[in-house]
């Protein structure tokens, strides 16, 4: 397990995909569905298959089609994934 710079433990060894990973989630957390498809995009693109990448690249796209209200949080249950 290595621990990234942001003080926080991760499996992924490659530091691109950490890294663009952080900032997905940022963009997802904060609701920029352009900047964390754009992210998990390139993610997806460097590691065809990644499963995280395209379960969000999923959610942004049914938080699209339907946007959360107010009360709507980032959050994930791991067993979904």
């Amino acid at each position: 397990m290595r621990r990234s710079s942001r003080s926080q433990f991760t499996f992924e060894e490659d530091a691109e995909i950490r890294d663009l990973t952080a900032l997905g989630l940022a963009a997802f957390a904060k609701r920029d569905w352009d900047e964390a498809q754009r992210l998990f995009e390139a993610i997806f693109a460097r590691r065809e298959g990644d499963a995280v990448a395209k379960r969000y690249l999923e959610r942004i796209a049914s938080l699209r089609s339907e946007p959360p209200g107010d009360d709507w949080t980032p959050a994930e249950a791991l067993d979904k994934m």
